[in-house]
Order: structure tokens, then sequence, then C-alpha cells
């Protein structure tokens, strides 16, 4: 099992805040994936998740030995069907708070076991952590992903922190998949859309906002 650790440290800041924020995404080339139209499948079925994030995956591409993030991992649906994908030289790394009032069971040692009885445990790492605060260096990451999560977050200012701090922690040329049931237009600002999924809009190309 990768190691398990508290977020903080090595954190390099990009300005991402104020009145420019929105003018640092667009030298990254980010590809945004938004799931908002599957949200009530993925909160209420077990199987949506699986069947839906299956096909994100498929979609993002994902190859042996990137790296990717997954922002309030939880007990790590999303984040072990990652880890299996990147194989061994590839690292599937989840961040949360671990607390039962966003996920039943929600603790580092279930999502631990869960990667080790799905023998991936050598390439997931778990970081205790706030998505608005992520406890690493810039382009970090070659996907960034999240499930049904940031809108625990409190206030449009806080998951539009979120969404900086994804942007932040890509590589240029990465991608970002949102699964979310709230907040559709704040993502859509805040990281712009080249593709929309499961919504019916697949043509959105993004532009640069002043």
């Amino acid at each position: 099992m990768g190691a398990r650790r508290s977020g903080g440290a090595g954190r390099r800041h990009r300005d991402l805040g104020g009145g420019q924020s929105d003018s640092c995404v667009w030298p990254l080339a980010i590809g945004v994936f938004l799931l908002l139209g599957a949200g009530l499948y993925l909160r209420t079925t077990l199987r949506g998740k699986f069947e839906i994030w299956a096909d994100v995956l498929d979609r993002l591409g994902l190859e042996e030995g990137q790296r990717v993030l997954d922002l309030g991992c939880g007990r790590g649906a999303v984040l072990l069907a990652v880890a299996a994908r990147v194989g061994s030289h590839g690292r599937a790394v989840g961040v949360d708070l671990w607390r039962s009032v966003d996920q039943s069971g929600n603790a580092a040692e279930v999502t631990e076991r869960n990667a080790a009885a799905e023998g991936v445990a050598d390439r997931v790492e778990l970081h205790t952590a706030n998505m608005t605060a992520l406890p690493f260096p810039d382009e970090s990451f070659d996907v960034v992903v999240s499930s049904l999560a940031i809108h625990n977050i409190k206030g449009d200012p806080g998951r539009a922190e979120v969404i900086r701090e994804a942007v932040r922690v890509l590589e240029p040329g990465g991608k970002l998949a949102i699964a979310d049931i709230k907040s559709a237009d704040l993502y859509r600002r805040k990281a712009g859309i080249v593709r929309i999924l499961l919504t019916g809009n697949d043509s959105r190309q993004p532009q640069r906002r002043n």
C-alpha cells in the first residue's frame, strides 16, 4: 500500500487568486469532462457509479505509468478503477477528510483494505487533506477526477477553490473529470469546457476569459 499522508507539505503556489485566476487555466490546455447529468444515477446506484465511471475512464484514455488524483476518493470506487488502469508504474492518489457525514464507512483503513482486495495496493496512495488546499506541487498529475464530492464543500467560493487547485496540480494538457449533483455553471466558468459528457452537448470549446 502506498504511503498515507496528511496534507500540507511540499505545496508550491501559483497565483490563481483574485481577478487573474481564470487566465491561468488556459496555458494548461485542460480537457474537462462534466458528468453532472448523471449525478442522480451515480448517487443512488452503486451499479450506476461503476458503469458510468468505467465509460468515463475509457474516454479519458488513461495509460500505464500515469499519475491520477481522485478528489474526495472515499472508499475508493473510482480510485481503485483508476489504479487498475495505470499499472504498477503509475500512481492512483486519493485525497479525503474521511468524514462519515459525507459517506458511510468513510475511512482510510477501509480504502486500504479495498485496494488490497483488488490487488492494486502497490500503486494507491492516500492523503488526508482538504480539496481546497491540496498538498502537491504544481503540475503533479496527468488526470484529476472527482465523483460526487465537491458539492460537500460549503459555498461557491470554496467549490471554486477546489477547481483552481485541481487546475494547479494538473500537467499541461491534463484532463479533469467531475461528476456532481450541483454547481454545474460554477465548474464550467472556473475550468472551461472541452467536452460535456452525458448532457447532450459534446462540442463546446474553451474560450479565454479576461
